[in-house]
């Protein structure tokens, strides 16, 4: 029969190392899920700058009220050959859908300015949704 005596003296280093190891480790995956987390749950920003080499720029219009301003836009904007993106209110829309439906025909981009034109920061998420 063989006897086996554990010898923490002799040991020291090499359970040190170990419990080293095992705590590197351990805060790895901590940091790793973390950073995961935070990547899906991080606060979204506009995108109001894009690093590139190329000289260009975005052009937008917000439209929320009256007609005499689009139509001469859009007209400018297709002697030139220039693509924008119109930031159009809900109401608007629906009183005037010639514009909507001209500008998409001409290649343009509509986003939403919300139904109504107001200071979004000022209301709650659920109001929030509602508007948009």
């Amino acid at each position: 029969m063989k006897v086996y005596v554990f010898d923490y003296r002799k040991q020291k280093k090499r359970l040190l190392m170990a419990s080293l190891i095992l705590l590197c480790a351990a805060l790895f995956s901590v940091m790793f899920y973390q950073q995961q987390n935070l990547a899906t749950t991080a606060k979204k920003y506009a995108i109001y700058k894009v690093k590139t080499d190329q000289k260009v720029a975005a052009l937008t219009f917000d439209i929320s009220w009256g007609t005499e301003v689009p139509g001469p836009v859009l007209d400018i904007l297709k002697q030139n050959n220039i693509k924008a993106t119109f930031f159009i209110s809900g109401p608007w829309a629906k009183k005037h859908p010639e514009f909507p439906k001209r500008i998409v025909a001409e290649g343009h981009e509509i986003a939403s300015h919300g139904e109504e034109h107001v200071n979004l920061s000022q209301y709650l998420r659920k109001m929030f949704v509602k508007i948009l």
